[in-house]
């Protein structure tokens, strides 16, 4: 249920953010609020090794994005510079690579949507090209399955005045 919340709440702020004149803001907020869904979610489950997990790609995303944009300097549609490959998108992506490997393909498909959302925004207010988008989605989903493992249900049994109780726990 903790889970469908927060889901509740990436597609209402994706739903008002997404007309024509917020499309840019949109991908912008989208990819800050990406990261407090993901400790968010390792939070409401108790999950201190995904935290782990989170910072892990995260930092190998940040590093390997910049470290290319750096040595390739691309220029970008609008005349700036750095544009390969696409920050916004890698980190969107890093994200919801976390989450899906995390926590599943519930989580994990609307959270690639709106990941792709943040890549059509970068293209459409002229920040990227279409490859610089696409390379950025591949990097920061590498970057996260790379240091992301399954979470695993908790199905351990305890022992308490020789009464056997068993705690078995699903994650949505």
């Amino acid at each position: 249920m903790r889970n469908k919340k927060i889901l509740l709440l990436f597609f209402l702020l994706f739903s008002s953010l997404s007309s024509k004149n917020n499309y840019e803001l949109g991908g912008d907020l989208l990819q800050g609020i990406f990261p407090a869904a993901s400790m968010g979610l390792t939070v409401l489950n108790k999950d201190p090794d995904g935290r782990k997990m989170f910072y892990k790609g995260s930092v190998l995303t940040i590093a390997s994005t910049y470290l290319l944009k750096i040595s390739i300097n691309k220029k970008r549609p609008n005349g700036g510079g750095w544009s390969f490959p696409s920050g916004h998108t890698s980190w969107a992506f890093s994200n919801a690579a976390f989450i899906h490997k995390r926590y599943g393909y519930k989580l994990g498909i609307p959270a690639f949507l709106l990941a792709s959302f943040v890549g059509w925004s970068r293209v459409e207010s002229k920040n990227h090209y279409w490859n610089d988008v696409v390379w950025g989605a591949v990097l920061g989903t590498a970057c996260s399955y790379y240091s992301t493992s399954r979470f695993i249900l908790n199905s351990t049994p305890d022992v308490m005045n020789n009464q056997i109780f068993i705690n078995l726990s699903i994650k949505l």
